[in-house]
Formats: structure tokens, C-alpha cells, sequence
């Protein structure tokens, strides 16, 4: 997280005569009134727009001066709270947010509200987690299984805000009219390869040999148990090595990115045979046994893909012990089939005997995907039923709605 500056910042903040500007009533409207950190981060686009179609009144705060002066995103940030007088401030796995925890104590001493949705490992973007604890933080979780701990670190307001989709931009799509139609195929996996993110992980590392061999072959361990027995795997973030803070953040990060990559590897050498396609960065050349063909742009080619795609395939990461991503939604939406791995989230979110198809090991992807290649009227009936349980249930605009009966329900 980026470092914030002080001096100025501080001697502007601490008039008495700015908090009692910011001593207004929250929630005291209809609409709430949102201030969002606006980052490159896929999210926020999706938060930006579910709240146009609610026709939520919006200010996006951004990020781009941090690097030329942290004080003058302070200045940004007071002069929005002053004109536009937030209900609270929202942020997308807590960008924005300084290691000394400046700006959690600047809101949390004007009784402004901020929420923090975490769709990545929370314990991976904390750093110095006890500077960000706050009466005025309520941190949303994609994944359950971070709830405990969380709560036993000291954050006291936590609810559980699952990933969703954008049904405006994912939608069933004709042949005739899908810039995509060439790319039909039978059986495609679209997802990251996880080289990159290794290879900056061993670079933090880089002076701790015995650190990245044994996070490594933890790794492999647990991706290959995970794709045998398909066992929920969490991961216990202890560490045996004298390494400091920050590089036990990178040695668990390594350990998660490692896992991730050898449970998709060993998963989808399982089906490599049944015409797979996979797609992604080009990071998977690296992987001969495998059809590579190209990445896919999240918001101009994905929701084309999916229509043309009569299997798509989901393997998640590992960092989700218990949620599923977006693939899930994103795909259904298109009113496409979908076989995805299994995650205890798919049984509170979809009937799996219905809607969705899942895999708890490798060899059980071989057998569904051979069956369900030859049942094409089997893949449409589950298709059509998750498509509308994600219309109905799983849009962004019905997550922002929850995550507001919540800031609304703790500060209203």
C-alpha cells in the first residue's frame, strides 16, 4: 500500500472547525452517497457501474497523483468529504490504505465510515494489520474462510459479500451476430497460468534460497493433493524460516501461486486429450502438453468466448479455500455450461443438482467432461437454470445493495 505523507496533511485535518463540517448524518437519505477509491482493478469498474444502474450517486477518488505526492491525495480526499459529504467510502481490497495506517486514523477521527472488499487473501494486502483496525472499517469478505481470524486479530465488523457478474456485458450471444464465432470449440479453460506472479514472488525472495525451495515444494504438495483427492485445502500461514514481515507475505505468497499453478496443471492434464483449449497468458506455452491459443480480454472478448464454447472449465485459485470466482457467474450469465471445481460456496449460492456441474478430483473432470460432451441437451437444461439463478440472485448492483444494508444497519 502507498505511503502517506504527513506535514501537511495532518495541520489541515486537525481544526476543529473541519470536523464539525464533517459531522453530518449518515444514511440520512434513500440513495446512499458512496465515495470510491477508482483504481485500474477489475472490480471497481463493475462497483462503478452497478452503481449507475442504481443511480446511486457516486464520487470517484483516484489513485493516479499517489505517486507524484501522498499529500495531495489527502487534500483530494478532504475536499470530497467536504463537498460531497460521503455516507461512507468504499474500496476494493483496501487500495489506498498506507502500512502506517494515516488514513484509517484521519477517517476513523472524522466518523467517516469505509468499507473494504477483499477478493484476495486479506492477510497478503495487510500489512501492519493492527494500524488498520477501526470502529468505522466493515471489511467484506469474498471468501468465508478469512472470517475467524480476522475477527481474532481485532477487526470487529465483518460480513460475507460473495463475487458476482455484470449482466449487461454477459449475455447469451447469437452465432450470426458474435465477433467470436470462429473460436468455436468444444472444451476451453481460460484462467492464469501463475508464472509471473511466481516469478515476482521469487524475486522478493531472491536472497532466501532455502525459503522459495521449500514454499515451492510446499507448493507442488498441496496442488497435487488438492487435483488427486480434491481435498479443501487451507493454508496454514506459520512460518519455520527467520525471514522478516514482509517476506513471510512472500513466501506465503509463493506457496499459494505455486499450488494454484501444479492443481491446474495436473487438473487439466486430465482432459488435455479431449480437444482442450486453453487460454490465458502466455505463460502456459511453457506447458507443451497443452493446446496454448491466445489471452482473452476480460470485458471485449470473454463474454463472446463463453457463448462459443460448448464446455467452459473452472479451476480455482487456492487462495479461495471456500468461495467461487467470477468465472462461475460471468459464464452462467452467458447461459453457457460450465463444469467448475468444487467449493463449499457453490452449495449456498446455486442447486448443484440443477444448475451446476462440479468436480472434487481430476479424474472426476475426465468422466463429466466426456459425458457431457456427448449430452449437449444436458448441458443446455443446467445452462438455462443457472443463468436464471444468476440473474435473479448474483448481479453486482444486488451485492452493493446487501453491502449497504450493512454499513446502514452498523452507522446509519
Amino acid at each position: 500500500m502507498p505511503k502517506i505523507g504527513t506535514n501537511l496533511a495532518e495541520k489541515e485535518i486537525v481544526s476543529q472547525s473541519l470536523k464539525r463540517v464533517l459531522d453530518y448524518k449518515k444514511f440520512s437519505s434513500e440513495k446512499p452517497r458512496i465515495l470510491i477509491i477508482d483504481t485500474p482493478y477489475f472490480l471497481v469498474k463493475e462497483v462503478i457501474s452497478a452503481c449507475h444502474k442504481l443511480n446511486w450517486p457516486i464520487y470517484r477518488l483516484r489513485l493516479s497523483d499517489l505517486e507524484k505526492g501522498s499529500n495531495e491525495f489527502i487534500k483530494r480526499l478532504i475536499w470530497a468529504l467536504i463537498n460531497f459529504k460521503p455516507d461512507f467510502l468504499l474500496t476494493i481490497n483496501h487500495f489506498g490504505f498506507d502500512e502506517e495506517g494515516k488514513l484509517t486514523e484521519l477517517l476513523t477521527e472524522f466518523k467517516i465510515p469505509f468499507a473494504s472488499w477483499f477478493v484476495d487473501n486479506p492477510f497478503f494486502i495487510l500489512r501492519n494489520y493492527q494500524k488498520q483496525i477501526s470502529c468505522y472499517l466493515f471489511i467484506f469478505l469474498w471468501d468465508g474462510s478469512y472470517r475467524k481470524i480476522l475477527q481474532k486479530n481485532g477487526f470487529e465488523n465483518i460480513a460475507i459479500l460473495p463475487l458476482a457478474t455484470d449482466i449487461s456485458r454477459f449475455y447469451p450471444e447469437k452465432s450470426s451476430l458474435n465477433p467470436l464465432a470462429s473460436e468455436k470449440c468444444q472444451l476451453s479453460f481460460v484462467g492464469n497460468s501463475m508464472i509471473y506472479g511466481i516469478k515476482k514472488e521469487r524475486a522478493f525472495l531472491a536472497s532466501e534460497y532455502k525459503a522459495i525451495k521449500q514454499a515451492e515444494n510446499l507448493g507442488k504438495k498441496i496442488g497435487i493433493k488438492k487435483a488427486k483427492m480434491g481435498e479443501r485445502v487451507s493454508i496454514n500461514f506459520k512460518n519455520s524460516f527467520s525471514l522478516n514481515e514482509d517476506q513471510k507475505i512472500h513466501f506465503w505468497a509463493l506457496t499459494t501461486w505455486k499450488a494454484s499453478q501444479i492443481y491446474r496443471i495436473e487438473s487439466l492434464k486430465a482432459i488435455s486429450k479431449l480437444r482442450l483449449r486453453v487460454y490465458g497468458d502466455p505463460g502456459w506455452k511453457n506447458f507443451k502438453i497443452f493446446s496454448y491459443y491466445r489471452p482473452l480480454n476480460y470485458y471485449t472478448e470473454l463474454p463472446y468466448f463463453f457463448n462459443v464454447s460448448e464446455i467452459n472449465i473452472n479451476i480455482t485459485s487456492i487462495q479461495m479455500p471456500e468461495a467461487i470466482n467470477q468465472r462461475v457467474f460471468d459464464v452462467s450469465a452467458c447461459g453457457s455450461f460450465i463444469i467448475t471445481d468444487y467449493q463449499k460456496q457453490l452449495e449456498e449460492l446455486f442447486c448443484l443438482k440443477e444448475e451446476i456441474v462440479c468436480f472434487r478430483n481430476k479424474d472426476e473432470l475426465f468422466e463429466l467432461c466426456k459425458f457431457y460432451l456427448k449430452h449437449p441437451e444436458k448441458r443446455q437444461k443446467k445452462a438455462i437454470k443457472a443463468r436464471e439463478r444468476v440473474i435473479k440472485e448474483h448481479t453486482y448492483e444486488l451485492r452493493l445493495k446487501n453491502m449497504v444494508k450493512e454499513m446502514k444497519r452498523v452507522f446509519g
